[in-house]
Formats: C-alpha cells, structure tokens, sequence
C-alpha cells in the first residue's frame, strides 16, 4: 500500500511539475507575442534606432583597388572560379584516397598539377562561383550566394587551406633568394583572396576572402621591404590599413544586425529597414533569418515585408532567401 501511494505521489509531483513547464511555456510564449506586437509601432517601423547611423544602408566598400599595385595583372577571358573548383575538388579526392591506405595526405600543399590549375584561375579576369557546381563528401555545396542558414559553405574552408599552401610555397621560394617566383605566389594569394570575396555569397566567403587577401599583402609588403623597393612597401602597407578599416566597418555591421541574436522590437524594426532600404543584396539577405523569428511573434507587421521581398526585391537570391524565411517563419509559428 505504501509503495502504491508513493508511486501516485511521484506520478502526480510529475504531472503538476510539467503542466506548470507548459504553462510557462505557451504563457510565456503569447505573452512575449503579445508584448511585441505591441511594442512594434508604426513610429518605430518608420524610423527605428539604424536609420538615425548615417551610412548605415551604404554598401562597404574597399578604398584602394589592389589589382592596380600587381606586376601580373589578370587578362584571361575565362572563369576564375571553374579552376578554384577544379583545385577543391582534387584535393578532396586525394584525401579520400588517402583515407585507410596510410598516413592522410598533407593538407597544405598543393600538387604541381593542382597549383598549375589554381595559378591559370588567378590569371582569369572575372570570377563567378554561381555558374559552377560543386559536391563534397556527397553533399551538395552551394556556390551561389547563400540564401538559407542550412545551405553547405565547406568550399570555404578548402579556399583556406590551399591559400595558405601557395603562401608557404612562396616563403619557400623566398628563403632560396628565388623573389620572383615568391612574387608571384604572394600575388597570386592577394588576387584569389579578391575573388573570393567579390561574389559577396555569403558573410562568410567575404571574410575568407579578406583573411586570405592579407596573407598575400602581407608578404608583399615584407618582400619589397627585403629588396629596398619603400614605395611598393608603402603600397601594400596602405592596402593592410584598407583592408583593416573594411573588415571593421563590415564586421560592425554584421555583429549589429545578423549575429545579435536579440529578439526584441528594435532589432526587428532595424532588421526590417535594411531590408527595404540596404543597397546591398548580401545584407537583404542575411537579415531574413532573424525576420523568420520575428515574423513568429509579430506576424501582422513582418509578413507582408517578407512577402513584398519574396515577390518583387530586384536580386533574385533575396527573393529565394525571402521565400525560405517565410517557411521557417511558418514552422516556428507552427511550433508556439
């Protein structure tokens, strides 16, 4: 008898215990709907604590272009991107070749072939991702810009791994006095690092692109210092300065509206002015996920701003990721 009482003691401890979790819960949960839908005014929509940053909707630029300060400047016609590809996808092969057969290969050096192939993309003018295909470890990798927080970017981390082995091939060069061909791979560096970021994919390929462009300027401007030429030091120390000034600037900007994980009604009034007002297509973008959360708490006020951008936003991949943050939006809704 007393095991039987204190067996429907415990079941009904346990059944106030969660009833009173999900009272919380879904309370919580249409209170904080509730107290959003509020707080998110006509005023604030209009004019929310980001539109008073001047600059704030600009899209952040480089100053100094640094194509203008290589000795070999770019003229193919092809598409720098296809042999970039081309240098992932041999890399990727011969690790899983590797794999069980003896010691894994060295990850940070290319093959003569490999750095051929990656030497002729650097010498193509234009560069596009979009247009080419990529699968790793069975997965596809998406090389158009990014328009949903699940989409694969492994790419990027191969783009590093390669960068920093040409850089180590250029060191090599440079400790046999061999300074041209250190040249070389250290310009190489700084034009695949611009092409990575110029297609503005995702946050992410921006600052891979930015990290791997200081690797090549930065053994740059040791080198010149190294045979006497100030001038071209001056230059490239310049480019540093420029790069630092943009990666703050573009880091501010990202922390501010993308990576504030705040769920409040200025972070979505923010979120919702760079939608309708950034000129930049990357930042329309990476704003959509934080709305999908919003829209979950303030349907009446952030739906029809998603689907306004789902419909007629003049960059298609803004349109896609619009689209993709009204299904998440739906499935979190579906969730409260």
């Amino acid at each position: 008898m007393n095991k039987r009482l204190l067996l429907a003691g415990c079941l009904g401890l346990s059944a106030i215990v969660l009833g009173t979790a999900l009272l919380i819960i879904f309370g919580g949960a249409l209170l904080a709907r509730g107290a959003f839908f509020f707080g998110l005014s006509d005023e604030l929509l209009a004019n929310p604590p980001i539109a008073s940053e001047p600059g704030i909707t600009d899209r952040i630029e480089h100053g100094i272009d640094p194509i203008s300060l290589l000795d070999s400047r770019p003229t193919g016609e092809g598409n720098a991107a296809a042999y970039y590809i081309e240098v992932v996808k041999s890399l990727a092969a011969r690790e899983i070749e590797a794999m069980g057969a003896g010691p894994p290969i060295d990850g940070w050096v290319l093959s003569d072939e490999e750095y051929e192939t990656f030497l002729e993309g650097v010498r193509q003018a234009e560069c596009d991702f979009s247009v080419e295909s990529l699968v790793l470890n069975d997965m596809p990798v998406r090389l158009a810009p990014a328009v949903d927080i699940a989409d694969n970017l492994d790419h990027l981390s191969w783009f590093r791994r390669f960068a920093k082995a040409v850089v180590k091939r250029g060191e090599e060069h440079e400790s046999d006095g061999e300074y041209e061909a250190a040249l070389q791979r250290y310009e190489a560096t700084v034009k695949f690092g611009l092409d990575i970021e110029e297609g503005r994919e995702s946050l992410l390929q921006v600052f891979v692109g930015v990290a791997v462009q200081k690797m090549g300027a930065e053994r740059l401007r040791k080198l010149c210092e190294l045979r006497g030429e100030s001038e071209k030091a001056r230059q490239w120390e310049d480019y540093l300065k420029d790069l630092e000034i943009f990666t703050g600037k573009f880091k501010d900007k990202t922390n501010r509206l993308v990576r504030n994980v705040s769920l409040d009604v200025e972070s979505a009034a923010d979120r919702l002015w760079i939608l309708k007002h950034d000129d930049d297509p990357l930042f329309r973008r990476e704003v959509l996920t934080g709305l999908a959360w919003a829209m979950a708490l303030a349907r009446d006020a952030v739906e029809p701003e998603l689907r306004k951008a789902a419909e007629s936003d003049p960059d298609p991949y803004v349109r896609e990721a619009a689209r993709n943050a009204l299904k998440l939006g739906d499935s979190m809704e579906e969730s409260f």
